[in-house]
């Protein structure tokens, strides 16, 4: 059985209308076991408290008998993701991993305890946590003023797919319903910028 972690980013209290919480909604209707848990003081937060949180949902997704998992992390959420693997050895497999529009750990001056994120060479650990990662970025987010490929795609050694226009693929850019996303959590073949 496959399952989902879904990682929201900064200030996300998981609203109706957010293209995660639908596709959480989407997932769960066709019976896929999905975790989207409120992260602490999305407001203000301090990495240990949401690695917490991430290391006991693994768990629960481990004990529910899961044998793979698709990680979609938007924003802040890619940042612990990351985070996260870096201090942490995975018994699950991890199938797939999404990076959408992941913010520049030096913008997170809300966040101090995650600007330290790409201070690490990640390029072979994050490569050990999945078998396949996708880095997915508009063009012209205000979250990423150098760009994805210098900011992500080249440490981590991913490439990265631009979205033209899409902003931070955020509610305020026009990502409520996101159908994209949710064909290719379930495949990967299926195109992830249909809207």
């Amino acid at each position: 059985m496959r399952g989902y972690l879904l990682i929201h980013g900064l200030e996300n209290h998981r609203p109706e209308g957010h293209w995660m919480r639908h596709l959480a909604g989407r997932l769960r209707k066709q019976g896929q076991y999905v975790a989207y848990p409120q992260l602490p003081n999305p407001d203000s937060p301090v990495a240990a408290e949401w690695l917490e949180v991430l290391a006991t949902e693994i768990e629960l997704i481990e004990e529910a008998g899961v044998d793979s998992i698709v990680v979609i992390a938007h924003s802040l959420g890619c940042v612990a993701w990351l985070k996260f693997i870096a201090a942490k050895e995975l018994k699950v497999k991890v199938e797939r991993v999404l990076f959408v529009a992941p913010a520049d750990p030096k913008l997170l001056t809300a966040a101090p305890t995650f600007q330290d994120a790409l201070d690490v060479d990640l390029k072979n650990v994050i490569k050990t946590h999945a078998d396949q990662i996708f880095l997915l970025a508009g063009n012209n987010d205000h979250w990423l003023p150098e760009g994805i490929d210098k900011t992500f795609a080249q440490p981590l050694g991913l490439t990265a797919i631009i979205w033209e226009g899409a902003g931070h693929i955020s509610v305020s850019d026009g990502f409520g319903v996101w159908d994209g996303v949710v064909y290719w959590a379930l495949d990967p073949s299926n195109d992830l910028l249909i809207r």
